[in-house]
C-alpha cells in the first residue's frame, strides 16, 4: 500500500523518463539486495549498471535545471 501511495504522489512531480529510470533502478537494487541476503549471490555488473542509470539521470536532471533556472 505504501509503495502505491508514494509512487502516485511522486510520479506526478517528475517527468516520465525520470520515473521510469528511477523505478527500474530501484527494482534492480532491491533484487540485488534480496539476492545478496537470501542467496549469498552478489552481481557487480547489476550494481554498476543501476548506479550508472542513477548517475545518468542525475546528470540529466542537473543539466535540465541549469538550462531552465
Amino acid at each position: 500500500m505504501f509503495v502505491v501511495v508514494s509512487t502516485s504522489y511522486v510520479i506526478v512531480k517528475i517527468p516520465a523518463v525520470y520515473s521510469a529510470l528511477l523505478l527500474s533502478s530501484s527494482q534492480i537494487l532491491m533484487s540485488l539486495a534480496i539476492d545478496t541476503v537470501f542467496f549469498d549471490s552478489f552481481s557487480l555488473p547489476l550494481l554498476l549498471g543501476s548506479l550508472l542509470m542513477l548517475l545518468g539521470m542525475g546528470g540529466n536532471l542537473f543539466a535540465d535545471k541549469k538550462a531552465n533556472p
